[in-house]
């Protein structure tokens, strides 16, 4: 028998309920907050591992914390499930007003750039940057922050930065770790305008490049269970490596 979104309130109010779990009645919205962040990661592994029943287990978390932190929410302001699903479905109308409305959009493009403008409509008085949450992936973020802000009309960083300017910061950081707090900030920013630019995600390629390391990483363990990497002369560790890299790469 299949169950319903009531079911599920149901359940959360029996485990919130006087007789219900002791873990679950002491939960605060607060405290939720670290597993809601872990959710997020653990469905992105789900969805790349293209496991069907992955994917339903990560999602029915997901819907499980939408009904328990609307439950508290609830309980500490009054807010009811039907006020976030009214509130998401007017939201979803009024920024698609060429789909429910007379506006037209014949590109992605036309639709991102109605969605931002009815977005600041909708927060006026406000600073374009005001949705930027302050919590997330630091790369994601400066790239969030990046695009917002090229909607004035403003580069972050231009294209064609003399990349010695950047050499030289790089070199003085080697040189002196002191001047690092002044120096890395900039670089990275750099880096992630330039993926802006070219319409890449630092984050999602940052990604791609560790997870291919630790698969590296992986390979390289079982050779050194017999010789440890520090008996290894600087030669022979780098033919190992560029070894690893072609059968990655292969």
């Amino acid at each position: 028998m299949a169950n319903t979104l009531g079911d599920l309130q149901g359940i959360i109010t029996e485990l919130r309920g006087p007789n219900g779990c002791p873990w679950d009645k002491e939960q605060t919205l607060e405290s939720l907050t670290p597993y809601i962040i872990e959710e997020a990661y653990e469905l992105v592994d789900a969805i790349e591992s293209a496991q069907p029943d992955a994917i339903i287990d990560e999602l029915s978390d997901h819907l499980l914390h939408v009904v328990m932190l609307t439950q508290l929410s609830q309980e500490r302001y009054g807010i009811s499930l039907t006020d976030v699903i009214t509130h998401c479905c007017q939201k979803m109308i009024r920024r698609h007003p060429h789909v429910f409305g007379d506006k037209k959009a014949e590109s992605v493009a036309d639709v991102m750039q109605q969605w931002e403008s009815i977005k600041q409509s909708e927060q006026s008085g406000k600073s374009v940057l005001h949705s930027v949450p302050a919590n997330g992936p630091s790369l994601q973020q400066s790239q969030k922050i990046q695009k917002k802000i090229t909607h004035w009309g403003l580069n972050p960083v231009a294209l064609d930065t003399d990349a010695h300017v950047w050499q030289q910061a790089l070199l003085q950081m080697m040189r002196d770790h002191s001047t690092t707090g002044d120096n890395l900030g900039p670089l990275l920013w750099a880096v992630v305008s330039i993926c802006e630019q070219w319409d890449i995600s630092a984050e999602d390629h940052l990604r791609s490049y560790y997870r291919a390391f630790i698969e590296q990483c992986n390979q390289l363990e079982p050779l050194l269970q017999s010789k440890p990497l520090s008996e290894w002369s600087v030669q022979d560790q780098q033919i190992l490596w560029d070894h690893l890299k072609k059968r990655k790469l292969g």
